[in-house]
């Protein structure tokens, strides 16, 4: 499955229109969305897509080219565990911060 796949799939199982594309951290703003349907007792009917779309919380290039601060980082990992850990579950291999060329090193 392709990332722009997942997204589909998981903005119509939890009901979130994704109208700005390009926005700048439109993933993390997706994952605040998709972890509010969660918690409204929105359901996701597929693995594949949630893993898919949650690796790129996995890939430090996305937060070096976002600009994203120590603690943005942090706060976007909190996210991404939190849902990632509602059923069906998927287990996530976080970045160290440290490997990381964050915007608070320029």
């Amino acid at each position: 499955m392709l990332f722009h796949e997942a997204i589909e799939k998981l903005n119509d199982d939890l009901g979130v229109a994704d109208n700005n594309r390009l926005t700048p951290q439109r993933e993390e703003r997706l994952l605040r969305a998709y972890l509010d349907a969660a918690r409204a007792g929105k359901i996701v009917t597929d693995a594949e897509a949630k893993k898919e779309f949650l690796e790129i919380f996995e890939e430090p290039i996305y937060f070096e080219e976002n600009f994203y601060s120590e603690q943005g980082v942090l706060d976007a990992f909190e996210l991404a565990r939190e849902f990632g850990a509602i059923e069906p579950v998927v287990s996530l291999n976080f970045p160290a911060l440290e490997d990381m060329d964050l915007y608070r090193r320029h």
